[in-house]
This record gives structure tokens, C-alpha cells and sequence, in this order.
């Protein structure tokens, strides 16, 4: 997960269906994505990147290389980067995407796609199954649906903000669970030090019932099966970030930034259950009164 956020423009136009693409994919007679076309499409994404998840996990000969902003890539990120575009445009032709390995490529249609090909890119590479392939769809700039998917943990979980299911069970966030019997989860114990009120977040973690670092993706999936109650991320990018959006709020997750404000316009994220949130952002921001 590195620093460097980059947001996805609005971009207008209608959509243009294609002739004909490859039979792994899905033809849309709508211009209305549904939740049901989404999660076909996200279904055999997960199907066809699968073979390169497995073939490069726990491989000691991985390669890791370090972008501009000293976050690690490897040759499965660009390769599921590369593939997922590909099938983007064959089935939708004229949506823009933003993936985190390749950038912006902007489109004429109103509706877009973002993705990261690898979440958890860090874990992936030392052999720790703790990360997923985000895929986001945005209509008008704000995230409509959402998908997490790891085959080599048969994960697969869909989301569009008013429902969300992990292989195909609807999942909700668990309820009624005080602070000091709460589990809190973070990506990274020293981010919050870098980039927000680090005095205040260790004081949080000295509070709450058991602190983990099972992070990235990995830990929104726990907020959404009831494993977990908090879950904070300092910095984030806009791939890490909108793709969550309607899994976490389909499973009942309140979500804001790191000072409660809207995190689809943010570069953080604050994750709980309904109880917890507002004492959360109160803990994380004593300044603010």
C-alpha cells in the first residue's frame, strides 16, 4: 500500500457495447450495470488470474522490484494488472480505469473501473496468504460495487452497498461489542505515527480489547464476516480505498476518514461497527474536542 493517491476523474458519455469478446467474458445488453452483471464479471476475473496467483506465491525466485515511491511490485501485480485491463476493454470499451500498476487511462463513458491488482503486495511476496485482487466499479466518480477476490483462500466477496456477500453468504459486521473487548486490526503500527496523530492512535490501541495486524484487504474481510470490530488505515490510496466502499457498507460498516469525514474523498480509513465509530474518530482526534 503505497502513498501516492491518485482519484479517478468523472467522465462522461454513454457506453458502447462490443461486438464480440472472448467467451471467458460476459456481454451487457444494459447501459445499468447490475449486481449480478458485476459479480459474473468479477466471478471470472478471479477464474482467469487464479493460475498467476498460484504460480508466483511463495516462489523464492519472485522478483521484487521497488516503484518510484519505494512500494514493492512484482511480475503477478503486472501480469493481473495487465489482464484485468485487457478484459475491461474488450467488455466495456469507452469506461476508464485506474489501476495502481499502470495509471489512468481515461475513457468517454460516465462509469469507470479501478482495481489493485494485488493488495498486499508485501504479504503476497513473503508467502503470507494475506491479500486479495480489489476491483471497483464507479458510476459518476463514486464506488457502486465492489469485489475481493484471493483463489488460493477460495475468497471471493461482492458488495453494492446495500448487501454484501463472501462466497455467495450474505455477511454483516457484529454488533454490541465495547471498546475493551473489541478487536482493532491496522495494515502498519508505525503509518499512523507518519501520517496522522500517533500519540492519539497508540492511546487507542492501549484501549481496545486485542490489537492484530491482519491488514490490507485481508482485515476488511474480517470487519465484514463478524471477526473483527475496528479496522484503521492512516494513508491509503484510492485503489486500496473505493473498492471497499460498497463491501464495507453493504455488511453494515461504518466508514469515514481518519477525522470522519467522507473517505471517498480522503486518503484514509476508519472502518467499524455502528457503535464504535464515533468513539473511534473521537479517540483518534482528542484535538478536535
Amino acid at each position: 500500500m503505497d502513498t501516492t493517491l491518485r482519484k479517478l476523474p468523472v467522465l462522461a458519455s454513454p457506453r458502447l457495447l462490443p461486438a464480440a469478446c472472448p467467451p471467458a467474458l460476459f456481454l451487457f445488453p444494459s447501459l445499468s450495470m447490475t449486481i449480478d452483471d458485476f459479480t459474473g464479471f468479477a466471478r471470472s476475473l478471479a477464474e482467469e488470474t487464479a493460475p498467476i496467483l498460484r504460480q508466483h506465491f511463495a516462489d523464492p525466485g519472485l522478483r521484487i522490484d521497488r516503484k518510484d515511491d519505494a512500494s514493492p511490485v512484482t511480475a503477478a501485480d503486472r501480469a493481473i494488472e495487465d489482464l484485468v485491463r485487457r478484459r475491461i476493454r474488450a467488455a466495456f470499451p469507452g469506461e476508464g480505469i485506474l489501476g495502481e500498476e499502470e495509471g489512468l487511462e481515461t475513457g468517454s463513458a460516465s462509469n469507470s473501473w479501478i482495481l489493485d491488482p494485488i493488495d498486499g503486495t508485501r504479504s503476497f511476496a513473503a508467502g503470507c496468504p494475506l491479500f486479495a485482487t480489489l476491483l471497483g466499479y464507479l458510476e459518476n466518480g463514486r464506488p457502486r460495487f465492489g469485489a475481493v477476490f484471493n483463489p488460493l483462500l477460495d475468497l471471493f466477496c461482492v458488495g453494492d452497498g446495500r448487501t454484501t456477500r463472501i462466497d455467495g453468504r450474505e455477511a454483516r459486521i457484529r454488533t454490541g461489542v465495547p471498546l475493551p473487548e473489541a478487536t482493532l486490526l491496522t495494515t502498519d503500527l508505525f503509518s499512523a505515527q507518519r501520517h496522522q496523530d500517533g500519540a492519539a492512535f497508540e492511546a487507542l490501541l492501549r484501549e481496545a480489547g486485542m490489537v492484530r495486524t491482519w491488514g490490507d484487504c485481508f482485515g476488511y474481510m474480517l470487519l465484514v464476516r463478524g471477526g473483527a470490530d475496528v479496522m484503521l488505515d492512516p494513508i491509503m490510496n484510492a485503489w486500496d480505498l473505493l473498492p471497499l466502499v460498497p463491501i464495507l457498507e453493504g455488511a453494515g460498516v461504518v466508514l469515514s476518514d481518519w477525522q470522519g469525514g467522507d473517505c471517498t474523498q480522503g486518503t484514509s480509513l476508519v472502518a467499524a461497527s455502528p457503535d464504535l465509530h464515533p468513539t473511534i474518530i473521537r479517540r483518534l482526534n482528542p484535538a478536535s474536542g
